[in-house]
């Protein structure tokens, strides 16, 4: 008898460590995110990418050479959420997340803005170029097959295309541009892909993506 009740409790504790292990690997992904993770999709946040892309701007300013950002937006996201739930709603970011980054370079800059905005910044990628690129992200995200507990959710992708050009005045006014391409190819409907008006200029930088 005595022999039984003193290997219950370590029994127990066994039971008890085990239980408190499964619980901290299932919750490591709900963690602080690290000082340049966005801790929903694993990319780069809106704080270190201005950060990053800050540099290669004033670098591709300075030597003259192709830049581009790429501003998109999962479309009918609130739809989702409030279809299937907000768990639905970020495994489908991190979806998308991990489709957006496959075929990257690695010198590309991916983020997520927060909510169902990702951004991308291509250094040394003339206008048409770019635009391949979001077209690429766009038909890659439509062909996704994205089920959540046997319900088939239909994920698509709209996009903003905005280039480095001599006359913007600043970082600021390269997003505010891309913003307005997204907003046009809202506008048109969605899954598209759109550059801001009058925001293709006849000559191509001249370092173009490789």
């Amino acid at each position: 008898m005595r022999q039984e009740a003193s290997s219950a409790p370590r029994l127990l504790s066994h039971a008890w460590l085990s239980l408190v292990t499964r619980l901290q690997e299932r919750c490591q992904p709900l963690r602080a995110p690290s000082s340049n993770r966005d801790a929903q999709t694993g990319l780069p946040d809106r704080r270190n990418f201005i950060q990053a892309v800050s540099r290669e701007w004033a670098l591709a300013r300075r030597h003259r050479l192709a830049g581009a950002v790429v501003l998109a937006e999962l479309d009918h996201f609130r739809r989702i959420n409030d279809t299937f739930g907000r768990r639905c709603g970020d495994a489908a970011l991190c979806r998308v997340a991990k489709a957006c980054g496959e075929g990257l370079r690695e010198g590309d800059v991916l983020a997520h803005l927060g909510g169902e905005e990702f951004i991308l910044y291509l250094p040394h990628t003339d206008p048409l170029g770019a635009l391949d690129v979001a077209e690429r992200l766009r038909a890659r995200v439509a062909a996704l097959e994205f089920n959540w507990h046997g319900h088939a959710v239909r994920l698509q992708l709209s996009a903003g295309v905005a280039s480095l050009r001599d006359d913007q005045p600043d970082l600021d006014q390269l997003l505010r541009e891309a913003d307005e391409a997204l907003f046009i190819a809202k506008s048109a409907g969605r899954n598209c892909v759109r550059a801001s008006v009058g925001r293709l200029p006849g000559q191509p930088r001249r370092a173009l993506r490789s």
